[in-house]
């Protein structure tokens, strides 16, 4: 935002950041994904941790540990997590809100620890099964799913045609 000598509003200045949905799952060699995962890790409260599910380290999670970079030297995640809270606060979002969108946060990086194993009773058509872990549990109560329907979404394929609907 930009003012004028007698601090009056006079224009204003945009910029746009491409957010590449790719760099949650996958980071070069030596960089972090987005910092709010890493604030999240390190600076939930106790309770919050709790209910989250969370770790204390951003090591835990296959989405965060991938690169080998999971510190920044000179940067306090925790402390920052605390400033971004604070800030959502400072435009109107409460609290609610806020731990809404920090169980999605959480609901994401377990995703990353997802495992799957072969389907045994599949007739060589490569079929997986999800395996029901703490991860897959944490996903299905973070997300608010069944394990059967978390199953399906990550391991069927819908094919639709006009006159049926196939899943395989």
């Amino acid at each position: 935002i930009h003012f004028n000598s007698s601090l009056h509003i006079c224009g204003a200045c945009i910029k746009t950041y491409l957010l590449e949905k790719s760099r949650v799952v996958k980071q070069l060699p030596g960089e972090r994904s987005y910092h709010i995962f890493y604030q999240l890790v390190r600076g939930a409260s106790p309770t919050m941790r709790a209910a989250l599910g969370l770790p204390t380290h951003p090591r835990s999670f296959a989405f965060l540990a991938a690169s080998g970079c999971t510190d920044i030297e000179g940067v306090d995640d925790a402390a920052e997590f605390q400033a971004v809270c604070e800030a959502l606060g400072d435009v109107g979002i409460d609290s609610q809100l806020q731990a809404s969108l920090f169980q999605l946060l959480a609901g994401v990086l377990w995703l990353g620890n997802l495992q799957f194993e072969a389907d045994p009773t599949d007739l060589g058509n490569d079929a997986t099964l999800l395996v029901e872990d703490t991860a897959s549990q944490a996903v299905c109560g973070l997300l608010g799913v069944s394990h059967a329907s978390l199953s399906a979404a990550l391991t069927q394929r819908r094919i639709v045609t006009p006159s049926e609907v196939v899943t395989k």
